[in-house]
């Protein structure tokens, strides 16, 4: 039987069924597999466990090139062997979002071995209850980045860290860090950076700093931070400034202090979409229009204020119109298409 599953001609599996064993072992025999993604459905009682076997095994696979996991599977991963051979020899991306699973349990799947062909990770990782976060004693997040680097390539550029949602109110036990906490992040070589996950306590303008001068061929970065932001109007700047091939911005400023008109360059940024936490917006006309020279290519803008003076069911052009210096056809509040 193992014979004919190694030499099946199939390529491509996704399987989206309640799973078992026996799929996982015929799934790791499939020699010319090169996209595999697994979906085992969340009514079932108990989670399929995917062991240290499964991952040595499909990371043989000399093919596969897209591994995605989900649903209600969990890893058992502890007693995986750290090697520096090369493992999964043609892995470029690879999903994870599993309904019972933490980072300490994917570290051992880095640990592996060295991935020379991988470009994305994705982790997703769950939603506890209210207990559950102070029932975990830390996130080890500083081995997660330090084995990240050390356990890819220069090929290695997107870099995505989400939680199926989470309440900073909740998080007074929650271990978090600083940038300055996490310097294996800033040595990656990455273009597109998400986290959406309780991993920052907060970013100052010197942390925005550090990220760029780390990390200047961004064209995607998303961040959320779990106590109020520290950065302003000088960080938008100077990410203007940094990341010239930005394309997609998800970020956060206390806007309290917009600088003066003459004081912001006018830029030529190719930025098409912006979503922004504000905290302490005392004038929105005077803050779009100096975003509007900074990021003048804004296609589709959001803003987000949990602290507003101003009355937060009012859009952001209708602000824009109630400044005469900027034009009510302007490009902020608003979504456009480009001829």
């Amino acid at each position: 039987m193992r014979n004919i599953y190694e030499k099946t001609t199939m390529k491509y599996l996704k399987l989206n069924l309640p799973l078992t064993k026996t799929h996982l072992r015929i799934i790791t025999q499939m020699s010319n597999l090169r996209y595999l993604a697994l979906y085992n459905p969340t009514d079932h009682e108990h989670p399929l466990r995917l062991n240290s076997n499964f991952f040595q095994r499909l990371s043989s696979l000399k093919y596969l090139s897209k591994v995605q996991l989900s649903g209600h599977l969990e890893l058992s991963t502890h007693d995986l062997q750290s090697s520096n051979s090369t493992v999964f020899p043609a892995l470029e991306s690879f999903w994870i979002s599993l309904t019972a699973v933490q980072v300490a349990q994917v570290i051992p799947i880095l640990y592996m071995g060295k991935f020379e062909r991988l470009e994305t990770l994705w982790l997703k990782f769950p939603l506890l209850p209210d207990e559950g976060w102070k029932a975990i004693p830390g996130i080890p997040w500083v081995p997660f980045f330090q084995t990240l680097r050390l356990k890819t390539t220069h090929r290695f550029n997107s870099l995505a860290i989400d939680c199926a949602g989470f309440n900073p109110t909740k998080l007074t036990q929650w271990p978090l860090l600083s940038l300055s906490d996490i310097p294996g992040l800033l040595k990656l070589h990455l273009t597109r950076l998400r986290i959406e996950f309780p991993i920052l306590s907060t970013l100052s303008n010197a942390d925005i700093q550090k990220l760029t001068n780390a990390l200047p061929m961004l064209t995607a970065l998303e961040l959320s931070t779990c106590l109020p932001w520290q950065t302003d109007f000088a960080s938008l700047v100077h990410i203007a400034k940094s990341l010239p091939r930005l394309i997609d911005l998800h970020f956060g400023i206390n806007a309290q202090a917009i600088p003066p008109e003459d004081q912001v360059p006018v830029l030529s940024h190719p930025l098409d979409t912006l979503r922004l936490t504000i905290s302490r917006l005392d004038d929105p006309g005077q803050f779009a229009y100096c975003l509007d020279k900074i990021f003048p290519s804004i296609c589709a803008c959001e803003l987000f204020w949990p602290v507003l003076r101003v009355t937060p069911q009012k859009p952001v052009s209708f602000w824009m119109r109630q400044n005469d210096r900027f034009p009510a056809s302007g490009t902020l509040g608003q979504t456009r298409r480009r001829g």
